[in-house]
């Protein structure tokens, strides 16, 4: 449910997973968070953790690019069980499948001690990026938004970096860590 989680999605993701994460250079761990609206977020999470197989990343690219239709159901008092409907449809739920996913409370448990782990592991907001076990998030100054890795500005270069959701400042940021790793022993 948050939309600089869609934007990224939309704009940074298949560059990162083209480049880093389909060539095995990078691991990719997504971790749900619980953002407002809290029950389309629950419901998002649960759908794409009941698609089919392998399919939750389809079930989480659609699901952002949806995010608007989903939003404005909501608003509008209109079907948005129809709009995951027909989500889930498209990774392999029927709509008798979804509804005992949204239905089960262990679903339910996960996704509450997702956010729960999300607020022990100092996430500040979404999206949020956790490298080498330091959180990666932006930081909102007079001056920009800025990245910064743990308690301290991101520095590439010498220069901090600005908080961009592109591909290519996101790849800037990936690179810079993949080559700082490979010089320690």
């Amino acid at each position: 449910a948050c939309p600089h989680c869609a934007h990224f999605q939309e704009a940074v993701w298949p560059t990162i997973k083209s480049d880093f994460i389909d060539t095995g250079e990078v691991r990719w761990v997504f971790r749900p968070m619980l953002t407002n609206p809290v029950p389309l977020a629950g419901a998002g999470t649960i759908l794409a953790n009941c698609a089919e197989d392998d399919r939750f990343f389809d079930a989480a690219d659609l699901l952002f690019a949806e995010q608007s239709t989903i939003f404005d159901a909501a608003r509008s008092g209109g079907d948005v069980l129809g709009v995951y409907n027909q989500i889930g449809a498209a990774v392999g739920l029927s709509p008798e499948a979804l509804m005992a996913c949204f239905q089960d409370p262990a679903m339910n448990e996960a996704v509450n001690a997702a956010a729960m782990q999300a607020g022990e592991d100092g996430i500040p907001g979404t999206p949020s990026f956790i490298i080498g076990g330091e959180l990666l998030s932006i930081h909102h100054g007079p001056d920009g938004n800025f990245w910064h890795w743990g308690e301290e500005a991101l520095m590439i270069n010498g220069e901090r970096v600005p908080a961009e959701f592109d591909g290519d400042s996101f790849s800037r940021i990936v690179l810079h860590f993949m080559n700082d790793s490979s010089s320690e022993p």
